[in-house]
Parts: C-alpha cells; structure tokens; sequence
C-alpha cells in the first residue's frame, strides 16, 4: 500500500459487552413531501433485536433523524434496554461514516416509501436486511 494512504474500517462496531446498540437514519423523498426514519437495535453480537420504520407528511432530513432518535430511544426503554450506545450519520447523536450505517438507512428508506403513516416496530430481521446487516458488520461497502 502506498505510504501516502490509510484505509478506514467504516463498517458498524459491535458495542461493548454490556451494551445494546441503536442506530437510526432518516430520509426525505426528494419530489414529495413525504420523509421517512427507521433504526435497529443490536446486541454485543450484532445480532438483530428489534428494529422500527416510520413516516410522516414532511420533508425535512434533519427533523426524520430527530424523530429516528426519539423513536429508537423509545424502542430501546420500551424493550427494556439500560446500556445503549446511540449512532447516526447525522449530528444527532454519536457519529457513524454513512457506509457503516446501512441498516439503518434502508429503515428509513423504507419507511419514507411507506403508504400507511405511523410507526412499524419489527420484532423479526425482514429477509431482504439479512445481506445488509451482515455486511454492515463486516465493514462491506
């Protein structure tokens, strides 16, 4: 590798033994008024634990990654969760390179696309994730 390059590991990190982890991500369509949020939430394994998409008639970037963080941190204390770490590719929280935030992302962009407005908690991994969390993990991009 040449001298004047670094690599960066910019896939998701498991959390602490002790720790659950939240990431959440919003979206905006972009010719509607239509934005959208989701998030995961994963153990010390980086297995799936309970994830949620939602939507609502606005279209504002910033305000989908507030509510992803108000809705995740509901999540996560409705689930019981008491050691979470928080990430998001926004400043919303604590940061993650938008590569290693991919689960998240296809939540929120997924719910963006959403018909029906309100808040979907998924208690299962949906299959089509399946690839997506699990390159996460690795660091693929």
């Amino acid at each position: 590798m040449d001298s004047d390059h670094a690599w960066l590991k910019v896939g998701w990190r498991l959390p602490p033994s002790n720790f659950l982890k939240l990431n959440v991500d919003g979206s905006s369509a972009t010719n509607s008024d239509q934005m959208g949020w989701g998030g995961a939430i994963r153990d010390a394994a980086g297995n799936w634990i309970q994830g949620f998409q939602s939507n609502s008639k606005h279209n504002s970037t910033f305000v989908a990654e507030a509510m992803a963080l108000r809705d995740g941190l509901t999540t996560a204390k409705n689930h019981g969760s008491r050691q979470l770490l928080c990430e998001s590719d926004c400043n919303t929280g604590e940061w993650i390179h938008r590569d290693g935030n991919a689960t998240a992302d296809w939540l929120a962009r997924r719910g963006c696309r959403a018909i029906n407005q309100g808040t979907m908690l998924l208690n299962s991994l949906p299959p089509e994730l399946e690839v997506i969390l699990l390159q996460d993990m690795f660091g693929v991009v």
